[in-house]
């Protein structure tokens, strides 16, 4: 991330932001830096409070989704297709083809 910002650095930025916008220019942009900074803190914290109870980073697993996997399940039954149906060969309906 950074590096560490001592005391020297901070008096140097204040420094090069006084000589670049002068003294007039500085309450001004202070406000607005507060502005933007309260306007950042309330919608992050409304977005915290619209998201539902689920914790960031549920542990699993190694090797398991984190979304259910459907698996079927064996009915007993043989799937049937309905008649007058096209089929595969040839576009012939099974009606056409038991006739």
């Amino acid at each position: 991330m950074l590096p560490h910002i001592g005391p020297a650095e901070m008096l140097l930025v204040v420094l090069v932001v006084f000589l670049l916008f002068g003294a007039r220019k500085l309450p001004e942009i202070a406000r607005s830096l507060g502005r933007s900074a309260r306007i950042l803190k309330s919608e992050a914290r409304a977005m915290r409070s619209d998201a539902p109870d689920v914790p960031d980073d549920p542990v699993r697993p190694h090797g398991q989704s984190a979304l259910p996997s459907a698996r079927a399940e064996p009915s007993g039954k043989p799937t049937e297709q309905p008649t007058g149906t096209r089929s595969a060969d040839g576009g012939h309906s099974q009606d056409d083809l038991v006739a």
